[in-house]
This record gives structure tokens, sequence and C-alpha cells, in this order.
């Protein structure tokens, strides 16, 4: 008999326990009596402390449990689990489980209605190894509820909807091997939290609410082998915060009875990792300088090697910098590295030859300390941040043994040879039959230099460097569709261009030139495409042209941010064209695109564009949100002096009501 317990007390205490759990006791005594040299009991007026000493697991999983008193464990001295998952519980009596000092496993798990726990509930048991309090509605967690409990190697909050947790909630837990906090409602973590849980091999965040994190969260888990941070809006992770986990992410770790896992790192915000272009064209004896880009700031050093590949009959190169074994190092918070040299001279070798770059795999890339400093994490693969997509991994360098030929400017022959310049562009002009209406271009000139006097100007209608069908300014049929006008000081001129009657559709640019004394600031273009109803008359404004000056026109290297509510229902599309008309772009020239929020987060890399010379337009799909487009501009060779004009089209029918400004940024979006 127990030596607390009389056998009459026990007999009348199972008796009155609840009768879910009153059934399971009764069930194991049985079980386990006949081992024990015990007589089993028939019911529970027979069950004395000595069977209740005996009973070591409760299974009372999908048992429709809706309550429980506080008594109903007591007295069982050996028990070392509770199941009690998948029941209707809505609450733990706090003394439930006092006196359970054996018990090692826990489990209240799925119970949709339990919301509030005890501070105290757990108090006492020394030897609980591992807590299921999975799939429950717990919103909030007192600040008390685990101490004590010493021996805790797995703790479960995983599926609950927990807002926030106190800052000291897991303090003294000092075995803790696995923590899941994932699919919750977390906002923010406290400062501390995980502080002192140098055991923590495991740790889940992901699909949380989570924007960012304290910096040093991480700090002091020297074990810490497996964490998942994914599905998370992050905004930023802080400089340095996996700082002090290098050396253990990743590598194989085991806890409890679960099998040998392999742990890794999975933030959700793997940024691509790309050569600016994919080609570029040099001449002999150049130094060439070809930029690798990281889509966003990684919050730790991220190295890449590459590798070097030699074309026909092309002799040794110099003064790498960096080298390939080396790699390029990209401190945390650094988006854009460059690989440096010089191509050799090789006199008497005719035609082209190449250079060959490629970007280390992910296996190769290394993940370093945030100030790039010590070795590369030993077991993180890359991957967890680094995104290597195989179409920007490669870079082509042509090397060719004749410089490009300078050609003058188109203006130049205009005005006897005058000095002139290209004072504007509208890449995108509309005449003609369209979607059962008739389009026609507003196109309005500016005189906007009071020192200038009237200003001579040429305005030409064609496909950038391709002939365009004629159209007609203001009734008026120029040759070449090339228009000369005299715009007043201070004063404006307004033309009109259509297509001929009973003709196709007409789209092109519109190019404004002007001459000395005039600059290229003295006027400014700017247009709108009219839509006539065939039927009815109506006129309807469709598109509004904002003026491209020289200041926004990209050269090699430049980029631009397009900003504005793309797409509601309609396509966001870019239209493009060469700066300066007659002036084709060198081969391989390519407009790299990229989307982002409005906050500056990195949605996805777009389709990038080649260009070649003549004036294009370009869909890019519907998006119906605030987005930011930047589009960057790589001209192979280091002589062209090519340009290029684009603009964002939004048709006045698309609902977003929004114009798009275009925004110099050289080198980028950044940080």
């Amino acid at each position: 008999m127990h030596p607390i317990l009389g056998e009459t007390a026990a007999a009348k205490g199972i008796c009155d326990r609840t009768p879910q759990v009153r059934d399971e006791i009764v069930e194991q005594a049985q079980i386990e009596s006949p081992r024990r040299g015990i007589d089993p009991p028939t019911d529970c007026a027979e069950v004395t402390a000595d069977h209740l000493a005996i009973v070591r697991s409760l299974w009372l999983a999908q048992a429709n449990i809706t309550v429980l008193q506080e008594h109903d464990f007591s007295g069982l001295v050996s028990l070392n689990s509770i199941v009690l998952g998948t029941n209707s519980l809505a609450t733990l009596p706090e003394g439930i489980f006092q006196g359970l000092s054996r018990l090692e496993l826990l489990d209240s798990s799925y119970n949709p209605s339990l919301a509030v726990l005890p501070e105290n509930l757990f108090q006492g048991l020394d030897s609980l190894n591992v807590l299921y309090l999975t799939n429950n509605d717990l919103q909030e967690l007192p600040e008390g509820l685990f101490q004590g409990l010493n021996s805790l190697e797995v703790l479960w909050l995983a599926g609950n909807g927990l807002l926030h947790l106190p800052p000291e909630i897991f303090r003294g837990l000092d075995s803790l091997e696995a923590l899941f906090l994932h699919r919750n409602a977390l906002r923010e973590l406290p400062e501390g939290l995980f502080q002192g849980l140098d055991t923590l091999k495991l740790l889940t965040l992901y699909t949380n609410s989570l924007q960012t994190l304290p910096r040093g969260t991480f700090d002091g888990l020297d074990s810490l082998s497996d964490l998942w941070m994914h599905r998370n809006p992050w905004n930023e992770l802080p400089r340095g915060i996996f700082d002090d986990v290098l050396d253990t992410l990743g590598r194989e770790y085991e806890y409890l009875f679960f099998q040998t896992r392999a742990g890794r790192l999975r933030t959700g915000l793997e940024a691509p990792l790309a050569f600016d272009s994919r080609g570029q064209q040099a001449p002999e004896g150049a130094t060439v300088r070809v930029g690798v880009t990281l889509s966003r700031p990684s919050p730790v050093a991220v190295r890449v090697p590459y590798a070097i590949g030699l074309g026909r009959a092309l002799g040794g190169l110099e003064g790498f910098s960096p080298s390939p074994e080396r790699g390029l190092l990209f401190p945390a918070g650094e988006t854009r590295r460059e690989i440096g040299f010089t191509l050799p001279e090789q006199a008497g070798v005719q035609g082209a030859r190449t250079v060959v770059l490629t970007l280390g795999t992910s296996s190769e890339i290394g993940i370093r300390r945030s100030d790039g400093s010590g070795p590369d994490a030993p077991y993180l693969d890359s991957e967890d941040l680094i995104d290597r997509p195989a179409e920007g991994a490669v870079h082509t360098v042509t090397v060719s043994d004749a410089a490009p030929q300078q050609e003058p400017p188109f203006c130049f022959s205009l005005w006897g040879g005058a000095r002139c310049w290209t004072a504007g562009v509208l890449p995108h002009a509309v005449a003609g039959p369209l979607r059962g209406s008739v389009a026609r271009t507003e196109v309005v000139l500016t005189n906007r230099d009071p020192g200038a006097g009237s200003c001579e100007a040429a305005v030409l209608f064609g496909r950038g460097t391709g002939p365009a069908g004629s159209v007609s300014f203001n009734g008026r049929f120029p040759e070449g569709n090339l228009l000369r006008t005299t715009v007043p000081r201070g004063g404006a001129r307004i033309l009109t261009l259509e297509a001929p009657e009973g003709e196709g559709g007409r789209t092109g640019a519109v190019h404004l030139l002007t001459r000395s004394p005039c600059s290229d600031s003295s006027l400014k273009v700017e247009g709108r495409i009219l839509m006539e109803d065939s039927g009815s008359g109506e006129i309807e404004e469709l598109v509004s042209l904002p003026s491209q000056t020289p200041e926004e026109w990209l050269g090699d290297g430049d980029c631009r941010l397009l900003t504005g509510v793309f797409g509601n229902g309609s396509d966001l599309v870019l239209a493009v064209s060469t700066a300066e008309p007659n002036h084709p772009a060198p081969p391989g020239t390519i407009l790299n695109l990229r989307a982002f929020d409005l906050t500056g987060t990195f949605l996805r890399v777009l389709p990038p564009l080649e260009i070649s010379g003549t004036q294009r337009v370009l869909s890019l799909g519907r998006w119906n949100r605030p987005l930011v487009i930047e589009a960057c501009l790589n001209v192979p060779g280091t002589r062209s002096s090519f340009r290029l004009a684009v603009t964002a089209i939004v048709s006045k029918d698309s609902g977003s009501g929004a114009q798009f400004g275009i925004e110099s940024l050289p080198g980028g979006l950044g940080p």
C-alpha cells in the first residue's frame, strides 16, 4: 500500500475523477498489476494506492474531454507521460500536475478552446523532457509559465495565436534543445528572448508576422544548428545577426529520441546574385570592369568565387582584381562588386576573341561574418541566403582589334555642321486605327530659355534607327517625317501627329532637336495620345507622355526608378528608344529590370530586354499594386556613347490614376 494514501482513500478518489481519466487509470492498473505481482482491480472501487503507483502513462487523446479536475492525476507518482491532445479543454487547473515529479512527456495539443494557462501550472515537473502545446488558442503566456523546467529539452508552441512573448519566458530552460514557435502571429521578439539557451539546436520562427529582429537575437546560442525563419514579411534583418551562430548553423545534430537531422538556415530572404549583364565588347589592351550585383543587402558577408575561360587565340590576362580564387567579397549590407582585368595587346591577331566569366555554384559560394573576416561558415550552404540564377551566372567579354567608330550626331547635318543637340524624346507615339478608334499624338514644344530668344527646332517621328510609316504634322507631310519649326522665346508649338486616312496604324518615337545658340535644356517636349471613337466621335486622352530629357537618359551602368501604381487590371508597359536618332545600340546591349515594392523590398527579377536600335514597347504583365521598377542599362564596350530613353506607360482607363516619375539613381536601387 502507498505510504501516503490509504487504500480506502485511494478507492474513493479514483471513482470521483473525470470519467475518461478514471477509466484510463483502471485500464492501466489492470495491465500493469500482474507484472508487479498485484491483484488487478475489476473497477474503480478496487483501485488502491499501490495500483496508482504503477500507472506510467495515460493516453487521453480524442476522449471528448471538456474539463479536468484538479485532483484527477493525484497519486500517480510513477506517471511519466500524459497525452491530452485533440480534446475540447478550455483550461487546465493550476494544481493538476502537482506531485508528478517523474513526468517526462506532457501533450496538451489540438485543444482549440485552450486559450489561458495558469502561471504555476508546470511547477514541480522536474523531470519533464517534452512539452507539446501545439495548435491551441494561446494568444499570450504568463512570464513564469516554464520556470523550474530544468530538464525540458523539447518545447512545442507552434500553431497558436501568440501575438507576443514575455522577455523572460524561456529564462532558466538550461536543457532546451528544440523550440517550435512557427505558425503564430508574432510581430516582434523582445531583446534577449533566447538569452541563456546555449543548448538550443533547433528553432522555428516561420509563418509569423515578423518584419525585423532585435540585434543580438541569436547571440550566445552556441549549439544552434537549425533555424527556420521563412514566410515572414521581412523588411530587413540587422547586419551581423547571424555572426554568433555561423560556426554551428547547418551541421548535423540530434535531440531526444529524434533521428539525426541536417541543420540549415531558412530565412525567406534569398537574394538573387548575377552579373549586371550577359556580355560586353572591349578593344584589346582595354581595362574591363564587370559588375556583379546582389538584389538585396545580406545580413552576413558573401564570398563569391568565379572562373575564367579564354577563347581562341587569346593570350594571358593581367591585373585581376580580385583574383578568381579569392573571389568577390560582399560585406553585409553591400550589394555590388566589380571584377577588373586588363586585356592583352595582340598586334596582328585579327577577329573576335572572347573571355568568359562564370560565377561559382551554390556549393562554392561562402557565407562569412558580416565584416567579411574569418573563414567561411563550415556547414552552412549559401543557397539559404543566396539565389544564383543560371541565366545570370555567365558574362562574356568579346575582344576586338578595332575600336568602335564614333558617328557624328544625327542633327549635325541639319544645320550645316552647327553645334546641335537632341533636347528630348517621347519614346512612344501612336497614330492611326487602334482598337476600334483612331489614335493621334499631340506634341507640345515649349521654349523655356528666356535668354536664348527663338529656338530653331526639328521634330522627327521614326523608329529610332529605322524608318517609320509617314505621318502628318498639323496636316503637313514632311519628307522623312522631319518637321522644321521655330519656337519663340517663352512660347510653345502644338503639333498633332496623324496617320494618312485609310492607312494602318503608326508607332514610333518623337525626337526634338535644336541648334546653337539654344541648348538641349532650352526646349521641352511633352505629349499625349488621344483616342477618337470611330462611331460616336468622342475624344479621350489615353496616355500622357512625359518628356525624356538628356538628364534622364540611360548610359552604360545607369539606372532609373519608375514609380507608381502599376497594373490595376491593365498591363504594365515600358517604351524604349534610342536617345539620339540613328544612333544604334552596340550588339549585346541589355536593359535589366527588377521589381520592388514601395518600401524598397525586392520582389523579383524581370526578363531583360535586349536593345537593338529601334523603338520598342515591352509588356511586363499585370501587377495590381504599388510598385517600383528599376531599369539599368548595360552597354558592351568601354568607348560606347550610346544612350537610351525609357518611360512607363499607363492608360487612363486602367483605373490607377497614376503617372510615373523617373528618378535618377546611378548604380541601382541599393540598400
